[in-house]
C-alpha cells in the first residue's frame, strides 16, 4: 500500500489495554510496505486508552519500530493509565510533541520509572496537557516531565474549570530541566 498516509485501527478487545497488543499490531505493520504512512490512530473501545501517533517521515517500518519513528504522540486517558504513558515514552526515542487528554481524574499516586525516557533527555519540545485537575498523580507526572524534559520549549496546561489558576503557584514552582521552557496556563 505505497500511497497509504493514514491508518486507523479499531480494537474491540475483551482483554483491556495492553502495550503488548500494540506491539503485535506494529510487528504486523512492519511486514506491510507503507512508505507514505504519516498518521496512525489506535482506539481500543473495550479499553481506557486512545493513542494517536504521528510518524517522523514517510518510510516503511523495515529496520525500526514505529515507536522510534513517532514524533508526536497523543494519548486520551480514561483511567489510571500513567504506567501506559511511560511505556510509550520509554519506547518513543524521537518524540517531539506529547499531548495528554485527561478524560479521567486519577486518584492513585504515580511511581516514576527507574530510568528517564530518552525522548525526555534529548527530543521532547512540546507538552500539552488538557483537562489537568491537579491531583496527586497528575502533579507527580507533570513534575517528572518538566524536571526531566531537557529540550522542552513549551508546556501548555489547559483546563476549563477556574480552579486551575488557584493551583498556578504549584505549577510555577515545579523545577524545570530546560532553562528555555515556557509554561502556558490556559482556561
Amino acid at each position: 500500500m505505497p500511497s497509504l498516509q493514514r491508518l486507523t485501527i479499531v480494537i474491540e478487545s475483551i482483554f483491556g489495554p495492553s502495550s503488548n497488543l500494540l506491539d503485535c499490531y506494529f510487528r504486523r505493520l512492519e511486514k506491510i510496505s507503507t512508505p507514505s504512512l504519516k498518521y496512525l490512530n489506535i482506539q481500543d473501545f473495550a479499553s481506557i486508552l486512545y493513542v494517536r501517533f504521528r510518524i517522523k517521515s514517510p518510510s516503511n517500518f523495515e529496520d525500526t519500530s514505529i515507536y522510534r519513528q513517532t514524533v508526536q504522540l497523543e494519548l486520551s486517558m480514561y483511567s489510571d493509565v500513567f504506567e501506559e504513558l511511560l511505556i510509550y515514552l520509554l519506547k518513543s526515542m524521537n518524540l517531539f510533541v506529547l499531548k495528554i487528554n485527561n478524560k479521567f481524574t486519577p486518584r492513585v499516586c504515580w511511581k516514576p520509572p527507574s530510568s528517564v525516557p530518552t525522548c525526555l533527555l534529548s527530543s521532547l519540545q512540546t507538552l500539552e496537557w488538557r483537562e489537568y485537575t491537579g491531583t496527586c498523580a497528575e502533579k507527580e507526572v507533570l513534575s517528572y516531565l518538566l524536571k526531566h524534559a531537557l529540550c522542552l520549549k513549551t508546556a501548555k496546561i489547559i483546563n476549563e474549570s477556574c480552579g486551575l489558576f488557584k493551583k498556578m503557584k504549584d505549577l510555577l514552582s515545579m523545577p524545570r530541566g530546560s532553562t528555555t521552557c515556557r509554561l502556558v496556563l490556559k482556561q
